[in-house]
């Protein structure tokens, strides 16, 4: 094809010379395989910019069958859900009554990080905020409806979050890489079945995984030994990164360590 069959989103905050902010999220497609950036696409209709009337934080998507929303956490305490409508040849924010159940109530505070897990028609979404509420939900796809939620608070932010699903391995890993990851047993093992789990970045003390929330929702929680030794956890991923089926739980921090473990 003559095009690339990527989608991106961007948000922006715009501050005039008057001082005044204006936010949108400028959503681009249709992008040429030879522009060197973003800005470079020849056709006009490549961007659509929505204006937006609060300060946008993480933008993510969701895939559900074969239709993919946008979702965009606000200083309004929201998860805000975009869909594309063709009429239109636009993205329109979707009204209370038809977003995704889990983002259908107001959160007690700025929603910082929220990410998600799908399988077998049930969606797992965990979002983190800044005031330390952290909630999990369990949701029926096809009839968007919440199977259960659990939730908890901490004293102070929560800088990040990511699901944790061992999986089969794929070959041994490289010997450079065991070198970099620090060992200790922090999920419980992967023989047998494969329980998902949640890793959680917290600013005020150790990051920590809640193991198997199927079986034991938020209350088995062990931390991340020396996770805090490097000042505030700033970011958190979570991938194979040895190719062994064990995910390694990564953490960026404010001391400019880059921390890794793995079982």
């Amino acid at each position: 094809t003559d095009t690339n069959d990527f989608v991106i989103g961007v948000t922006i905050v715009k501050i005039s010379e008057t001082e005044s902010c204006t936010q949108y999220v400028n959503i681009y497609s249709d992008w040429q395989p030879g522009a060197q950036n973003i800005d470079d696409s020849e056709s006009e209709h490549s961007c659509l910019s929505l204006e937006l009337d609060f300060v946008p934080y993480q933008l993510g998507h969701v895939n559900l069958g074969s239709h993919t929303f946008w979702r965009l956490g606000g200083s309004d305490n929201k998860i805000h859900v975009f869909s594309e409508d063709e009429s239109i040849q636009s993205y329109v924010e979707l009204e209370e009554e038809e977003t995704l159940a889990e983002f259908a109530e107001t959160l007690p505070c700025v929603p910082l990080f929220t990410d998600q897990f799908a399988e077998y028609g049930v969606r797992t979404t965990a979002t983190v905020c800044e005031n330390g509420y952290l909630v999990v939900s369990k949701v029926d796809e096809e009839r968007n409806e919440i199977l259960q939620t659990w939730n908890r608070n901490f004293a102070g932010p929560l800088t990040g979050v990511a699901f944790i699903r061992p999986q089969p391995s794929l070959g041994k890993p490289r010997e450079f890489m065991s070198k970099l990851l620090k060992n200790g047993s922090i999920y419980e093992s992967t023989s047998g079945s494969f329980p998902l789990s949640l890793a959680v970045g917290y600013s005020l003390n150790e990051s920590m995984v809640f193991n198997d929330l199927e079986k034991n929702g938020l209350n088995d929680c062990k931390t991340l030994q020396s996770s805090f030794d490097y000042d505030c956890v700033t970011s958190l991923w979570v991938a194979d990164l040895t190719f062994e089926g064990r995910p390694t739980i990564m953490l960026g921090t404010y001391g400019q360590e880059l921390l890794g473990y793995t079982q």
